[in-house]
């Protein structure tokens, strides 16, 4: 409540009472159809979900993709391939000028 100069605490009140009495009014709101949205939030994670997040994160900060893994993965095979075929020919040869 402020404090008006020379005016009583009494008669503050009374103005007060009857500020309020007669100032103030009341809206009252209805509304005909309510309508209300609910959303559910689901917590679990599938697992397409899951791959889809960290392969998106992998490729956001490195540049790593899914072709590009299946990429190495072909070249070191093929690269394995090469050197075991090299060696069991070499073996081969080794083998067939001996007689044993």
């Amino acid at each position: 409540m402020a404090n008006y100069t020379g005016v009583s605490a009494s008669l503050q009140t009374k103005m007060c009472v009857a500020a309020f009495e007669t100032q103030l009014s009341e809206l009252t709101v209805e509304i005909a159809k309510p309508r209300v949205l609910e959303i559910v939030k689901d917590i679990k994670v599938t697992f397409p979900d899951m791959l889809g997040t960290i392969g998106g994160t992998i490729g956001l900060f490195t540049g790593l993709s899914l072709v590009s893994v299946i990429e190495v993965i072909y070249w070191v095979y093929r690269a394995l391939m090469a050197y075991f075929s090299r060696s069991i020919n070499f073996v081969l040869i080794v083998c067939k000028g001996n007689s044993f």
